[in-house]
């Protein structure tokens, strides 16, 4: 019987030659189909009909060679970028971004990028893609949700995380229905954004501001210590924060439970 050579793992073909898979091989098998595709492709204009060739096969690293040694016009990007969301491709939205594609853009319809990659079922690393590069979210308004209240409720936290740095006011945006995005992650079961939330919201927070019905909380949590001011170690502070933020979930209070006043 004939033993298997192992390291003959590649098979030959008739004159001797390997018919391997290298990284190499696969590039230049991408840039093929990418030629074939760009002569076949109805769009006007050789270099649009290149780009798209070069997303829909996926090589984008000759997609950002290309687009670094020739002058592509912003229409053509941004056409690009918009078939890009439509096929939930983040790294070729990251590449046109990269190269001019503008992320504002909006078709002839008023249809924005973000609404693009909804459409074609919200993929997260597309839609952080694009809040990285500065597209418009800010009215977006969906189903009674923002984008801040959607990422709570698909347990997205990088987007929250992005979304939160962006800009602190996210913690207090209300939906339709009056919840904040605290209360999205936990009737959703986000542990971890909800930890996130709570955490932020607790940075937030002035000691001076902080209730006493939380420091009388604290005190309670150290069996009896009877401090009743705010010259406390830190770690018993930052407790006071945590409490004062998890008054986010008490949807009886009937008062926002981060006025103005509350912060720094």
């Amino acid at each position: 019987m004939e033993k298997f050579n192992s390291t003959r793992s590649q098979h030959q073909g008739p004159n001797g030659s390997t018919l391997g898979s290298s990284s190499s091989e696969l590039l230049d098998s991408k840039k093929k189909v990418a030629i074939k595709i760009a002569s076949s492709l109805p769009t006007s204009g050789s270099s649009a009909k290149i780009v798209l060739a070069f997303i829909q096969v996926g090589d984008f690293e000759g997609l950002d060679k290309y687009l670094s040694k020739n002058e592509v016009k912003k229409d053509i990007l941004n056409i690009a970028i918009q078939k890009a969301c439509s096929m939930s491709n983040a790294e070729a939205v990251r590449i046109l971004a990269q190269h001019g594609a503008d992320v504002k853009v909006e078709d002839q319809c008023g249809t924005t990028l973000l609404f693009y990659a909804m459409q074609a079922g919200g993929d997260p690393s597309v839609i952080t893609t694009l809040v990285k590069y500065n597209a418009r979210y800010e009215d977006y308004y969906r189903d009674g949700l923002y984008l801040i209240h959607w990422a709570c409720q698909r347990d997205h936290l990088d987007l929250v995380k992005l979304l939160i740095a962006k800009d602190l006011s996210h913690l207090d945006q209300a939906d339709e229905s009056g919840r904040l995005p605290i209360h999205i992650a936990a009737s959703n079961g986000r542990p971890a954004v909800l930890k996130y939330l709570i955490d932020e919201a607790a940075k937030q927070l002035n000691p001076r501001h902080v209730a006493p019905a939380y420091r009388n909380a604290l005190v309670d949590s150290n069996s009896g210590s009877q401090t009743s001011d705010l010259s406390i170690s830190s770690g018993d502070l930052q407790k006071m924060r945590v409490f004062a933020a998890a008054n986010y979930l008490d949807m009886q209070v009937g008062l926002k439970p981060f006025v103005t006043s509350t912060f720094i």
